[in-house]
């Protein structure tokens, strides 16, 4: 007998209602979501995944029209220990898949980076008062094993175009730094107003879930606003416009300031831990001053390297302005938590 080619493999049944029906209520478990991620983009790997996989699921997937169905479902199915040959192939296209993905897709914009958002946290975290300290381990344990420095980029994880805006504030070039809420923060969409919204839920007699929420946002958004370029010019998208070569990388000047200039520092992540312990400076003012600190930082003469090739001594220029905005960053977040969540 000829073996049917994959058209007539995939061609459409008048009884796939019905089989739409077998298939879900008697044969297979609900699929994951995650497996169900780019299918479309899978098909290629979908029909060897019919060709591959058990007879069950090659003939509920003919009646269900499209190997999209099969994929999900035919990794659902019960088959104890069996292992096939098509679910190993779907897994390596999606890792493929999603290297491809990171590979083509602009990073946005992450405020000193994964190691610099958990040193704040951590150093905050030694600054709070008894009683500030309890509620944020009170509101950590809803998630066991979190702490503030594992919560602390947890608002770039569950990042969305929704809440994007809530990271940065754009000053414009041509003016000072003064902060103008209607004009730089239209509908309360900016890092300052973020920060104030989630300081009052965190206050607030909310929902611990919804406190929880809130606490983390504020731990990530009280380091990103003293990161220099989350206040920068809008006209070059806050230095994502400004090309440089650092490091012997092509790069951008938000990419430097939010890690690069960290994760080459000299020493290493504890020597720049011992160097922000060791500064002193002042750690008051509201998210608004914060903001407009930035804003005067990159109008900094030199901020911006004067040529493409960034100057070997870039670096070593800005370690104080580094240090500096990160001690701050932890004594001013230690210092919301404290009024926020301390005695009143």
């Amino acid at each position: 007998m000829n073996k049917p080619s994959r058209a007539e493999n995939l061609a459409p049944d008048r009884h796939s209602d019905s089989w739409r029906a077998r298939v879900q209520h008697r044969h297979f478990e609900p699929a994951p979501s995650e497996l169900q991620i780019k299918c479309a983009t899978l098909a290629q790997a979908g029909c060897h995944f019919l060709k591959a996989g058990q007879p069950r699921v090659r003939q509920a997937a003919k009646r269900l029209h499209s190997d999209r169905h099969a994929m999900p479902m035919g990794l659902a199915l019960a088959t104890g220990t069996q292992a096939w040959r098509g679910a190993r192939l779907l897994s390596r296209s999606l890792a493929h898949l999603l290297l491809w993905a990171t590979a083509t897709v602009p990073l946005q914009a992450r405020a000193w980076g994964v190691d610099g958002h958990k040193l704040v946290a951590s150093l905050a975290e030694a600054q709070l008062s008894p009683e500030a300290k309890a509620e944020v381990y009170r509101l950590l344990a809803l998630e066991p094993g979190a702490s503030m420095a594992s919560a602390a980029n947890w608002a770039d994880e569950v990042r969305s175009p929704a809440d994007t805006k809530w990271h940065t504030v754009s000053f414009p070039r041509d003016k000072d730094c003064r902060y103008d809420a209607a004009l730089l923060c239209p509908e309360g969409q900016c890092v300052v107003a973020a920060i104030e919204r989630q300081t009052a839920i965190l206050r607030s007699s909310a929902a611990d879930a919804q406190r929880l929420v809130a606490l983390k946002y504020v731990i990530h958004f009280v380091g990103d606003i003293h990161q220099p370029l989350h206040g920068g010019y809008a006209d070059d998208k806050r230095g994502r416009l400004h090309s440089v070569q650092a490091f012997g990388q092509p790069t951008d000047m938000h990419a430097l300031w939010d890690s690069g200039l960290i994760r080459h520092w000299p020493g290493g992540r504890a020597a720049l831990r011992s160097a922000v312990l060791a500064d002193t400076s002042p750690g008051t003012g509201s998210a608004q001053n914060w903001a407009e600190e930035s804003c005067r930082i990159v109008r900094s003469p030199g901020f911006y390297p004067a040529e493409p090739d960034m100057d070997v001594s870039y670096p070593g220029r800005w370690q104080t302005t580094v240090v500096q905005r990160l001690a701050q960053s932890a004594r001013r977040l230690a210092a919301v938590l404290n009024s926020s969540l301390g005695k009143p």
